[in-house]
């Protein structure tokens, strides 16, 4: 009895810090903050790999739009000390990863600069976006990305889990031609992570998933590319034009 009333009592905290938290970003910001029943909240979460995952509901949902505002939202959480999620494309199959219950879930929706630079070439990319997205903006510049072979996956936890390409027989993993990391850090500092300021930071971004901090954007390496053809060649299966396989005769 004991057991299950301290439980039912942490249980109730946790609620009451993640509604507190819902609610001092909604009084003190500006940020985009949706709740459930709301149309952005329910389309939010049917964006998922795993419907496991879309069935957590977390007490809200925040949209950051500049990197100002995660580090404003990542205060609040450290003085409230909870726990949150953030959520990119949402392909993650495991629960918590990127999806939670009854705490707030930054979604990085609204992060999706895809800014190049020819001169450099390199290419800006924010975690909200899909890789069709990045395709896109890309699309015409003579410019591409190593990126996901589905169109669908999202970048941030693409590219913090390593990612596999098309165009890793060339150039390796996704994470081996990212230059930089913006990354919010747990005390709310933003930080430009690169291999010259905080080398062990930067290889452990590569690869090490969303345990250091909350990445706002990409600077990563763009690669010349030429016109790419596909397509499909149907022939008709017709007694003409199609060969048959004999069976041996029987002995």
């Amino acid at each position: 009895m004991k057991k299950s009333l301290a439980a039912a009592v942490a249980a109730l905290a946790v609620v009451e810090a993640a509604q507190s938290t819902c609610a001092l970003v909604g009084a003190e910001t500006s940020i985009d903050l949706y709740t459930n029943p709301q149309i952005d909240y329910t389309s939010e979460q049917s964006e998922y790999w795993s419907t496991s995952c879309g069935d957590l509901k977390p007490s809200c949902i925040l949209m950051p739009t500049t990197t100002e505002e995660v580090a404003a939202i990542v205060s609040i959480l450290a003085a409230n000390n909870e726990t949150f999620a953030v959520k990119s494309g949402g392909h993650n199959p495991n629960n918590h990863f990127a999806s939670i219950d009854g705490g707030p879930l930054i979604s990085t929706k609204n992060l999706n600069q895809v800014i190049l630079d020819p001169v450099t070439e390199t290419v800006r990319v924010g975690p909200g976006n899909r890789w069709d997205e990045v395709s896109a903006a890309l699309d015409g510049s003579g410019y591409t990305a190593v990126g996901g072979r589905i169109g669908n996956v999202g970048v941030g936890g693409y590219l913090l889990g390593g990612g596999l390409s098309f165009m890793s027989t060339e150039y390796g993993w996704a994470a081996n031609s990212i230059l930089e990391y913006e990354l919010v850090m747990a005390n709310a500092s933003v930080v430009r992570v690169t291999q010259s300021n905080y080398p062990d930071l930067f290889m452990a971004l590569k690869g090490g998933g969303s345990n250091f901090g909350i990445v706002t954007s990409y600077l990563l390496q763009a690669y010349p590319q030429g016109d790419v053809w596909g397509g499909n060649l149907i022939f008709d299966a017709t007694d003409d034009r199609t060969t048959r396989t004999r069976r041996p005769a029987s002995s």
